[in-house]
């Protein structure tokens, strides 16, 4: 069995995920309903509601925060890895259970 891949290995999750990538990921769960969608040059988002949908707003956000946990998303784990499913791994329940949070750290 050398050099076949064992069926029970765990799923390589990705880790480092690029600018265009988090933005991509932002606009497919705004454009789902899942998060808030802010308009480009919009400066009514936070640290607290914001997935970046553009350029300036990732900026933004790596320049405050350096990470989308702060965000809580009032959907389930299930809910978000159905529409994206690159996040696996990156998010989690709040402690609740009931909604999640996606854990990336913006390089």
């Amino acid at each position: 069995m050398r050099g076949q891949r064992n069926k029970f290995c765990k799923k390589i999750m990705k880790s480092r995920f690029s600018k265009n990538e988090i933005i991509e990921i932002g606009n497919k769960l705004a454009n789902a309903g899942l998060i808030a969608k802010y308009p480009p040059r919009s400066h009514s988002h936070d640290a607290f509601s914001l997935i970046p949908q553009t350029p300036a707003q990732y900026d933004w956000l790596k320049r405050y925060c350096g990470t989308t946990y702060n965000v809580v998303i009032i959907h389930s784990v299930d809910k978000i890895l159905s529409i994206a499913p690159e996040l696996e791994g990156h998010v989690k329940k709040t402690k609740s259970g009931q909604f999640c949070r996606i854990d990336i750290e913006l390089d």
